[in-house]
């Protein structure tokens, strides 16, 4: 087994639950077996993931000495990548993601999201980032968007950023007609109850992610619920993975798999992961575009096994194992 490491540049630097990042850095596993190569992403994302690269890294190549009983979930997810069989799939785009840059005046608000115009018109639904501003501002950013575009769907995600009262605020502003253009609102706050009973007061439904990120979780039903987002190397191994499917699957909601900000190769590993698990439904990964363009040389197609196996042989070497 091998270990390299690699360095993401951002287009701009972009907050995550108050850590600044200007580049996403991870790791790549590879492993040779008798017929084939193996490879895996270990990206935990700083502000979400509890571990850090190197204590990721670490963790996983004690493991392979048997020295650790349990990984962290950005280990785990790459751990039992590698015993899958070698799969790459293109990422395919299901609904668009639109961050709101921070900072934003209602000016530049209107005018940011006039330059997305192109992309509003022709998406069929939109991941909106919310939580980064006031609540009435991102209800008039929604109806605008929604103006443009009154066949859109949308889909709210506040990564838990609101307080209750916040929003119940961005709730209220809400036209009917443009909450029922809303699938659901992914994770508004961090009190899951006081949430639910807002929503229900508010006629919206959510959707979990983060709390599903918690080893102690266990699914249940609610009626404000709507879906189940699940980030992988963020929940950790492919079984809970599995589990958190078949149970939002029971339920008859929504279940996609969906990016933490990996790299090309990270995305189209689980892209490949969506095709096996949840086929009816594309997983969210419009994150590639955030990356700054053309900074690899002779970057392999997203879905070239091999080719990708060749490239990741040239970044610096971190750890090797020859058993």
């Amino acid at each position: 087994m091998w270990l390299f490491q690699c360095h993401w540049p951002l287009r701009q630097s972009m907050a995550f639950n108050g850590h600044s990042l200007t580049s996403r850095e991870v790791a790549y596993a590879l492993v040779k077996t008798e017929r084939q190569y193996h490879l895996a992403e270990i990206a935990p994302l700083p502000g979400f993931s509890q571990e850090t690269l190197a204590q990721s890294v670490r963790a996983f190549y004690q493991a392979c000495t048997g020295l650790v009983p349990s990984l962290p979930p950005s280990a785990a997810w790459a751990w039992d990548t590698l015993s899958q069989p070698p799969s790459l799939t293109t990422p395919a785009v299901d609904a668009a993601l639109l961050h709101l840059p921070a900072g934003l005046s209602p000016a530049a608000m209107h005018q940011y999201i006039q330059q997305q115009a192109a992309q509003i018109h022709q998406s069929r639904s939109i991941k909106l980032k919310v939580a980064r501003h006031q609540p009435h501002y991102e209800a008039f950013a929604l109806a605008e968007i929604l103006t443009m575009n009154p066949q859109l769907s949308i889909r709210c995600d506040a990564n838990q950023g609101w307080q209750e009262q916040q929003f119940i605020e961005f709730a209220q502003r809400l036209d009917p007609a443009h909450k029922a253009q809303i699938e659901y609102i992914e994770e508004p706050c961090s009190n899951l109850p006081e949430a639910l009973a807002i929503a229900k007061q508010q006629g919206l439904v959510l959707a979990l992610d983060e709390h599903l990120q918690a080893p102690s979780f266990k699914p249940f039903y609610h009626p404000q619920l709507g879906a189940f987002v699940i980030k992988p190397s963020l929940v950790g191994s492919h079984q809970r993975c599995k589990e958190l499917i078949d149970f939002a699957h029971q339920q008859g909601w929504q279940a996609s798999l969906s990016s933490s900000f990996e790299s090309p190769l990270g995305l189209a590993m689980i892209a490949a992961m969506a095709q096996r698990l949840t086929p009816d439904h594309s997983p969210g990964l419009d994150t590639a575009k955030y990356f700054e363009p053309n900074t690899k040389s002779d970057l392999p197609r997203n879905n070239d096994y091999q080719a990708w196996v060749k490239w990741i042989k040239h970044l610096p070497l971190i750890w090797h194992a020859t058993q």
